[in-house]
């Protein structure tokens, strides 16, 4: 199946006329504020260019499941109608995935009081996040369609009927003149999905009967033969947020979206993998294409930047970046009308090297996505990780020797261009045998306290630090363990270093 995954975007469209590249060497930054202790905030924005109409159609899942999935699906849409550039021509609209015994069967969905099709030429960024989210906060469910999982019927239905498409074309979707991105929003197969061998057949009574009453003749191949019919010289994409890797989660019935992900490779379109934490930032590339050079750098106001400390985002998304110096050079195109805001601290020479390191190790993985945080959530910047530290003198907070192991651990954490480890640590499980007692035994912490202290600013730690190997032998073998030299000295160094980060840290 020849698709590409979340990051991975084809260049099927050119949508927006590409801006000048911003130059190697900025006079200033367009606002450059104060956000902590030496630590400081730059903005600046990327000018617009002109734009190709486009219509932007979501045909979204509305069954229960997609419940616990909304969430995010809503903050990453939100990005997007967010960052849509002043002057663009885009009109975006949503269709359910309801079958032939729904009214709403291919037709632009209208909640209450917001317009069928949203216009950013008639709306602000903000009216049109409104609006979005009211939409996508009211669905209807189809009783009838396993709550709503028909959208290739659904979009069929739309634009070939004679009444729906006219209807449709009137709101301002499927315009003559504009190209056309359909983006599929599921946790689940399509109903009418042709699924590969070997992967269970559906067994749901009434979807089967969906399938028997709405999908006999329609295909993948088909309905995008269709499109590519509807939209003529027009360019045509047809991308998903789908579970789009195997094997895909299986809580609450998750599955691969099958039928959907026929759509996207037919049309070489991208799909967004519903189990990641980048969907805004994917819909901004599939929408706002590449924008300008490859190469902007930014000169920053302050010197002594402290490697560690810089995040940069594109519209409120998080990109690759180098540092040489004052300059910040971003490692991918920039949307037209982007914002780009660059956060950084300048060295702190009072702050010990241990300090500097759990700085800088958190400032890289607070913003790694875990399900268990609040929604909605959003990362620190380095300079309110630099606060909890900013008493971390040598003296308070010294280093301590490490092992080889520990130190590879230590190493890896804080490789700025190899995520894994962090992501390994920090994205799902708290505790990862080894290296989690590796960054204990250096730091005093645990993973979750870290989390909670840096990330989540819940600022309290208990007395105690409690090792792995002592909670394996709290309720059975504690006797033995409290006879042991050698896990006694593992203890009472452990609890040295947590007595200093308490007497340091700010909680």
């Amino acid at each position: 199946m020849n698709l590409k995954f979340n990051f991975a975007i084809f260049s099927v469209l050119t949508l927006l006329t590409a801006v000048q590249p911003v130059e190697a060497r900025n006079k200033s930054a367009n606002t450059c504020v104060t956000v902590g202790s030496d630590c400081y905030q730059e903005t600046y924005t990327v000018p617009v260019g002109s734009s190709s109409p486009m219509d932007i159609l979501f045909v979204v899942d509305t069954s229960d499941s997609m419940t616990d999935e909304l969430g995010r699906i809503k903050t990453g849409i939100s990005q997007l109608m967010n960052s849509l550039p002043v002057g663009a021509d885009i009109n975006v609209g949503v269709m359910l995935a309801h079958g032939s015994l729904s009214t709403q069967s291919g037709a632009m969905f209208k909640a209450t009081g917001e317009p069928a099709v949203l216009k950013s030429k008639m709306l602000t960024s903000s009216q049109m996040n409104t609006f979005m989210n009211h939409k996508l906060s009211s669905l209807p469910q189809d009783a009838n369609a396993g709550g709503g999982e028909e959208g290739m019927f659904s979009l069929f239905n739309g634009i070939t009927t004679p009444g729906l498409l006219a209807a449709s074309q009137a709101d301002g979707m499927f315009r003559a003149e504009a190209s056309l991105t359909v983006i599929f929003v599921a946790d689940q197969r399509d109903i009418c999905a042709i699924t590969p061998a070997g992967v269970p057949a559906e067994t749901d009574p009434a979807k089967l009967a969906a399938r028997i009453r709405d999908c006999e003749g329609l295909t993948a191949q088909g309905l995008t033969s269709r499109l590519k019919t509807l939209k003529g010289a027009q360019s045509l994409a047809v991308s998903g947020i789908i579970h789009a890797q195997a094997p895909a989660p299986s809580a609450d019935g998750d599955e691969i979206g099958y039928g959907y992900t026929d759509m996207i490779s037919l049309s070489k379109g991208t799909a967004i993998d519903l189990d990641k934490s980048q969907i805004g930032a994917s819909l901004q590339k599939l929408v706002l294409g590449e924008g300008s050079s490859a190469n902007a750098a930014f000169t920053l106001t302050h010197d002594g930047v402290d490697p560690s400390s810089v995040k940069v985002t594109v519209n409120g998304m998080e990109v690759p970046f180098v540092l040489s110096g004052q300059t910040v050079t971003i490692q991918q195109n920039i949307p037209a009308g982007a914002t780009v805001v660059i956060n950084y601290c300048v060295n702190k020479s009072d702050l010990s090297g241990k300090a500097k390191k759990l700085a800088a190790i958190m400032t890289m993985a607070c913003p790694i996505y875990n399900k268990s945080y609040p929604q909605p959530y959003v990362a620190p910047t380095a300079a309110e990780i630099w606060t909890h530290l900013t008493s971390c003198t040598p003296e308070r907070y010294p280093e301590t020797p490490t092992t080889t192991a520990q130190q590879k651990t230590l190493d890896q954490l804080l490789n700025t261009q190899d995520p894994s480890l962090r992501v390994k640590m920090f994205k799902r499980l708290w505790y990862t045998p080894e290296f989690s007692d590796h960054f204990e035994f250096y730091f005093g912490l645990e993973i979750k306290e870290a989390v909670q202290l840096f990330c989540l600013n819940n600022p309290y730690l208990p007395e105690m630090l409690v090792t792995s190997e002592y909670a394996k032998v709290l309720y059975d073998h504690l006797d033995s363990w409290k006879a042991n030299p050698a896990a006694q000295k593992r203890w009472n160094f452990v609890q040295g270093i947590r007595k200093q980060i308490r007497s340091c840290v700010n909680q």
